[in-house]
This record gives structure tokens, C-alpha cells and sequence, in this order.
């Protein structure tokens, strides 16, 4: 769920003291019409009913019939104190420099949330996930917008090991992508969030305007709508009602009531539908490609997947480019180091695919590493372990994240939901067999798993295979 922060100028409405009939009144400033004597149509004389009214409007007020119309019959019995979701704040010292808030929920108060420090707009702050003495040390950080922090981020962890820069998501309403470096082999705090929005969807902010008047906008995708006009004391009389769209594309209403020549609190958003997806969405899943558009009739955005006959690959149909697992060597005794080496047309963008690990005793996927860059002018892409030797780093293009597992043990090629190549070596009786048609032998020490110089490629590991002298990179 979405979480709603209110930015709101309190308005003085009302004298201190003891509530006299205009305090009491403005109080009431929430009703609603409803079934009955709200509906205002002929009655019976000498019945009663009640019509709903309060802050939010969950109050009744007691109703008589005269002369063929309802009028009131007492006062409104509220259970409210509150309008809901509208939030305070308070200073906890003299020089205002640090605030705590409260938020009104279901008509009451909420506790105070306690004193914190304001914030300089822009500024980073990280912190421990949990208390764990042991590495690797999860993180979440937040953002300060104006003075103001915003919600914690999800939990990540810095002792991760990387081959490249990688990107995150944040942001306002997680929509901006911040950078997380790559150094040295692990990856490090994320950088500055680019963050398209300028104001957290949903917020609602009310400022003053003219003498006593207020305004108001609120904050929707990410972009703050038009001022309100200036409602001033004054602007209404007697019972006026008024109606106006509300919610996502203006899909529900809302209203309020004139009470003491003063707008009163818009009622509640009703029949307003929600968007499922945002208008920017384009992944693949289960085969298709899910996109965002309209599916019914209400004017809020649908999650629509469409069937993808030859695959989906990123983020649109379509079949991957060919891309073959050529050689790899998973023992360190008597080779240059371990290292597993792609093959495919020089230039071919590795954006998309993924690389995994397959445990052969368990089936459990150790290693899951998304690829960056494109094929180099030789055809050869090398990811080598962290502890290959010079020879094999002078030509590596990337770093593996996890060592290779000794067999029985598989890797597989994926690109979007599609497996595009994959080699299962060892003895696989009774086990987890991850590869194409029949696993090649496991290999002695100084030995690695290849293709032949053509990259012969016909779905079965014993026969594409062959155990020969490394040569990364070539």
C-alpha cells in the first residue's frame, strides 16, 4: 500500500473556550446526504429518523417530520475528533528544529509519532536493518524532501558482490533509479535518487490565501494539480451543496455542505476505481508480455498480458539472439583459473539475460546473475571467478558473483522467461539434471568443458562437449 503523507496548514476555525453554536456548527461541517431524512423529500408528519453528519460524517443528528419536511431535532451526536488523514505537527523545543506529528485515523488521533530532527532537502540517511553482528550488514536508507524525511527503502545489502554498476529503484513514489557503483567487486551505497516526481502521490496540501481564506491541491502521479480556488467566510449560504470528481482520472465524487456561510469537509471519495499497473509497465510474464492499458469500462489502467508465440524477451515480444555458453572450467588444480566464456555476434547487447547456477544434488539455484554490456568485436564474453589467475583476468569482461559449483552442477542461459542455452557436467544419477538432452563428464583438474571451433550446437551436452585445454577469451 501506497503511504500517504499530509502536509496541512491548521486553520483557526474557531475561537478557544467553550464550544458556542458557530464552533458547533463548523464541527459539523462533514455531513453528508444519505438514505432518508438526508434525502430531503416529503415525509410523514410527526416521524423521526436521523441524517448523518460529523467531521466524518459517521455522526447522526436527530430528525423530525414537520409540515410534510425534515428539520432538525437536536444536536449531532459525533464520534469523531478528528478529520481523518489530516495530520499535525508540533515543535518539541523552543527553536522548532525538532517537530513530532500525529495523523487522524478512523476519527481519532493517533499517538504522537515523537521528536525528529528536521532535515536538509537532499540529504541520504542509512541504517542498519536488523541488529546482526555477522556479515553481510542489510541496509535501507531514506531521502529528505524539503525539511521533511521520507519513508525508509527497502532492505539491501552492501556486501554484494557485483561485475558492474547496478540500478535501484526510489524516489517519491519509487519511480526514480538511483546507481549503486560497483567497487571493487562489491557494491556500494546507492548514489543521488533521479526522481521525475516532485511530490509523493496523494498528499493532499492546504495553504492560506487572502485574508482568512485557504486553498488547497493535491498531488497526483507524481505532479501537483492546480490550486483551489480561495475559499474565503462568506462564499456559501444557507444548505448549498456541492459535488465534485474525485479519485484516479476523476472516476468517483465527493461533496460537501455550507454550514455557517463556510464550506464545510468534503465527504469521503466514492466509487473511485484504482489503477493496477503503471502507465509505463512492459515486462514479461508467464510467456507474455504484460503491458498497461484499458480492459473495462472505468477510466483507471489494467494489467493486460499478451500472449507472446515465439517468447518474450525484456520487455517486448520477440526471440532472443543466439547466445551460446562456450567453454567454462570450474576447478582451480592445474588451470589457468575457473571462468565460464559466451559466444555470439560481436555487438549483440547481453541486456535481458541472465545467468544461473544450478545445485545438481538439491535443484537449488545458487547463482543468479544478471549480464550488462554487449559482445565484444571477438565474440567472446568472459565472466571470470574472483580468484582466477592473471591470465584469465587480462581477458575477463566481467566477475561472477558466486563460484562455480563442482558436479554435479548446471548453468543456465536466460533471456527474459526464455532458457537459451544451458550445460549440466557431472554425474547426474538420482540428481538435478539442469542441461540439454545428456550432461558431458566432469573434468580433471587443468581440463575445461568446450564447444568445437564451429560452436556446434545441437541440444545435448555429451555431443556438443568436449573436455580439452582452456582458452578464454578465444
Amino acid at each position: 500500500m501506497r503511504t500517504i503523507v499530509w502536509r496541512l496548514a491548521l486553520l483557526a476555525l474557531a475561537g478557544c473556550g467553550s464550544e458556542d453554536g458557530e464552533a458547533a456548527a463548523v464541527r459539523d461541517a462533514g455531513v453528508v446526504d444519505a438514505a432518508g431524512p438526508d434525502a430531503g423529500g416529503p415525509c410523514t408528519d410527526g416521524a423521526t429518523g436521523a441524517r448523518a453528519c460529523g467531521l466524518n460524517a459517521r455522526g447522526r443528528r436527530p430528525q423530525t417530520c414537520e409540515d410534510g419536511a425534515w428539520v432538525d431535532d437536536g444536536p449531532c451526536d459525533d464520534p469523531d475528533v478528528c478529520v481523518d488523514e489530516r495530520r499535525e505537527e508540533r515543535p518539541c523545543d523552543r527553536r522548532g528544529a525538532t517537530v513530532e506529528a500525529r495523523v487522524c485515523d478512523g476519527g481519532q488521533w493517533r499517538r504522537w509519532s515523537g521528536c525528529e530532527e528536521r532535515c536538509e532537502d537532499g540529504a541520504v540517511q542509512v541504517d542498519l536493518c536488523n541488529d546482526s553482528e555477522e556479515p553481510p550488514h542489510p541496509v535501507y536508507q531514506r531521502e529528505c524532501y524539503g525539511d521533511r524525511w521520507g519513508g525508509w527503502g527497502p532492505c539491501y545489502t552492501r556486501q554484494v558482490p557485483c561485475a558492474a554498476d547496478e540500478a535501484i529503484t526510489c524516489g517519491r513514489n519509487g519511480r526514480g533509479t538511483a546507481v549503486q557503483r560497483c567497487v571493487r567487486g562489491l557494491l556500494g551505497e546507492a548514489g543521488p535518487c533521479d526522481d521525475p516526481d516532485e511530490c509523493i502521490s496523494g498528499v493532499l496540501e492546504v495553504g492560506p490565501c487572502g485574508d482568512e481564506g485557504h486553498r488547497e491541491r493535491t498531488c497526483a502521479d507524481g505532479r501537483w494539480g492546480a490550486w483551489s480556488v480561495c475559499e474565503q467566510r462568506g462564499d456559501c449560504a444557507g444548505d448549498e451543496r456541492q459535488t465534485e470528481a474525485c479519485g484516479p482520472h476523476g472516476s468517483g465524487s465527493r461533496h460537501r455542505f455550507c454550514v455557517v456561510d463556510r464550506w464545510g469537509a468534503w465527504s469521503e471519495c466514492a466509487g473511485a476505481c484504482v489503477d493496477e499497473c503503471d502507465a509505463n509497465l512492459s515486462y514479461c510474464e508467464d510467456g507474455g508480455l504484460a503491458t498497461c492499458g484499458e480492459a473495462d469500462d472505468d477510466p483507471c489502467r489494467d494489467r493486460i498480458v499478451t500472449p507472446c508465440p515465439g517468447g518474450c524477451l525484456v520487455d517486448a515480444c520477440g526471440v532472443a539472439p543466439r547466445v551460446l555458453i562456450n567453454e567454462l572450467v570450474y576447478r582451480y588444480d592445474g588451470s589457468p583459473g575457473a571462468f565460464l566464456e559466451l559466444w555470439g555476434a560481436p555487438g549483440t547487447s547481453l541486456r535481458g539475460f541472465e545467468l544461473q547456477g544450478v545445485n545438481g544434488h538439491t535443484g537449488e539455484v545458487y547463482l543468479r546473475q544478471p549480464l550488462f554490456g554487449d559482445i565484444p568485436a571477438d565474440g567472446y564474453f568472459v565472466l571470470r571467478q574472483r580468484n582466477s589467475g592473471e591470465a584469465v583476468a587480462a581477458v575477463a569482461d566481467a566477475v561472477l558473483r558466486r563460484n562455480l559449483r563442482a558436479v554435479p552442477a548446471s548453468v543456465v542461459l536466460r533471456a527474459g522467461n526464455l532458457v537459451v542455452d544451458a550445460v549440466g557436467y557431472g554425474d547426474f544419477e538420482g540428481k538435478v539434471f539442469a542441461g540439454e538432452g545428456r550432461p558431458i563428464d566432469a573434468a580433471p583438474g587443468g581440463r575445461a568443458i568446450t564447444r568445437d571451433a564451429a560452436h556446434t550446437d545441437t541440444d545435448d551436452n555429451a555431443a556438443d562437449f568436449t573436455l580439452a585445454a582452456p582458452t578464454p577469451g578465444r
